[in-house]
């Protein structure tokens, strides 16, 4: 792992502002890529958490597709979780932080599914959102996540760590993971994509 970054700034109220912002300009954050990616890997009638939801942007897509999913969107920031409940009715949003996870009873052992995207490389404690996500998922779930691969997006202060292919390995290849996928896509490969497995 290589640390971009001493002081982090990505607290709640730092992206409360951003998404007031892009709720004024209607902007979305949609990575058709990723979630095309995504959404054939879930199967129908399971139980998604999207992790960093954001505004529900993957939420909402993947409800097109998997009806019968029971989808959770967590985020810290309550400005993205409140237009998300307006905007999407047959899911449930919550605003969470990640290093509180495995704090909330409700979640735990509860999720066949947990999707991350591009939250990591905004953590000072990534282990700790492993280990959290660890806890939320049923036996044999699975987390599809992805991060920029060593540095490659420009994330200016917003990202404070950078990973390869190794920092992914040393994560999940232990007795708790089983990795499944672990590839570079978009253009230039610069995102990494991990799906791993519970064991």
């Amino acid at each position: 792992m290589n640390r971009l970054n001493n002081q982090n700034i990505n607290t709640s109220e730092y992206w409360n502002k951003t998404f007031e912002s892009e709720i004024k300009r209607n902007r979305f954050r949609v990575e058709i890529e990723r979630f095309e990616r995504t959404m054939t890997m879930i199967e129908d009638n399971t139980d998604v958490i999207d992790i960093g939801c954001g505004r529900g942007e993957f939420v909402e897509y993947l409800l097109k597709y998997k009806k019968q999913c029971r989808v959770l969107g967590i985020d810290f920031s309550k400005t993205a979780i409140e237009d998300a409940k307006k905007r999407i009715h047959n899911a449930r949003f919550a605003d969470i932080d990640v290093y509180k996870l495995a704090d909330y009873s409700s979640l735990l052992k509860k999720h066949d599914y947990a999707v991350c995207f591009e939250v990591i490389e905004h953590l000072d404690r990534p282990d700790i959102l492993i280990n959290n996500i660890y806890e939320i998922l049923k036996p044999n779930g699975y987390l599809i996540l992805s991060t920029p691969y060593d540095n490659m997006v420009f994330g200016g202060d917003e990202h404070v760590f950078s990973f390869s292919f190794k920092d992914m390995c040393n994560f999940f290849e232990n007795n708790k993971w089983n990795i499944i996928t672990l590839t570079r896509y978009q253009r230039k490969f610069s995102n990494m994509f991990v799906l791993v497995q519970k064991i």
